[in-house]
């Protein structure tokens, strides 16, 4: 697997697939984002800033990294001194819904919205901050990765309440044209919005 693409930006990023050695780089960045780690009394900010809800552990990215472009895509952006400052991890929506059965029944998605489709379901997208439009970017890569594999759809999920992610809202309905087929109560409390878009 070749582990850098073309670079973008002017080169200021490069993007390519994970090594195990840079794991703890991408929980650092993550660890940056979480909201559990934000202060929630500066709502407006958090919302202009985006953030991440659902943690994911070093064993999660193990497995992405064994098994990527398999069951999990995972695709990281890189400075030009090599440093990660993010990173996008996706599944095959068959593997993410083996982990979660009954997902359909949480989100009000109807199975029919899928049917016969090659789906890509989009779990983190992130970065530190240090460089704009790394998260675009990051995107870009990923869908023209995965439609070489005959992915026609892909899926995602954003946090519209109580904190709104209202960065990732306008990167993917404003920059990506997503649509929203569904919204949702979790178990937790957050408002979650699902969204597809053709790739």
């Amino acid at each position: 697997m070749k582990n850098t693409f073309n670079n973008i930006e002017n080169n200021n990023i490069k993007i390519g697939f994970p090594k195990v050695s840079e794991i703890d780089q991408v929980l650092n960045i993550q660890k940056l984002v979480l909201l559990k780690n934000k202060n929630l009394g500066f709502k407006e900010s958090l919302e202009m800033e985006g953030f991440l809800v659902n943690e994911i552990t070093k064993n999660d990215l193990d497995y992405a990294i064994e098994h990527n472009q398999k069951e999990s895509f995972f695709i990281v952006s890189r400075n030009k001194d090599t440093k990660i400052n993010g990173y996008f991890l996706a599944y095959d929506m068959e593997y993410f819904l083996a982990n979660h059965p009954g997902w359909f029944i949480e989100s009000g998605v109807s199975p029919e919205t899928i049917k016969n489709k090659k789906v890509l379901y989009g779990k983190h997208l992130a970065s530190d901050g240090t460089i704009s439009g790394v998260g675009k970017s990051l995107n870009m890569k990923m869908f023209n990765l995965v439609k070489k594999q005959e992915y026609s759809l892909y899926l995602g999920e954003i946090c519209e309440g109580p904190v709104k992610n209202d960065k990732s809202l306008n990167l993917h309905l404003n920059k990506f044209g997503m649509k929203k087929i569904s919204e949702y109560k979790d178990s937790n409390n957050f408002v979650w919005g699902v969204y597809v878009k053709e790739i």
